[in-house]
């Protein structure tokens, strides 16, 4: 199990976890790579987007940041609205994508 992303933790009090391989979990590492600014990871200096508070971005830059960082995660859909101070706000849709090779 994965840490889901932020940190939380249930209604009951426990740490709120993800199944590896679930489409949750490749929304998690969409959005990781959506909220680091480029070089924020320094063995990954392309890994996140120039701007991650969304002012300037758009579906394109997400799609092509996440397939850059995270080849294995697939956008199925996204979709994007601009709010009143300018930044993009999206709404993604993504799962694993799949290899002929296995």
């Amino acid at each position: 199990m994965t840490i889901a992303h932020p940190f939380r933790l249930d209604p009951d009090g426990a740490v709120v976890t993800i199944r590896p391989g679930t489409p949750a979990h490749a929304a998690q590492v969409a959005g990781h790579v959506l909220a680091c600014v480029h070089g924020e990871r320094s063995l990954a200096p392309t890994y996140g987007i120039a701007d991650p508070i969304g002012i300037g971005l758009d579906e394109d830059i997400a799609v092509a940041a996440i397939d850059n960082a995270e080849p294995d995660v697939l956008v199925l859909e996204i979709g994007a609205e601009i709010d009143a101070d300018g930044r993009m706000e999206l709404e993604l849709e993504v799962t694993w994508a799949t290899s002929d090779d296995t």
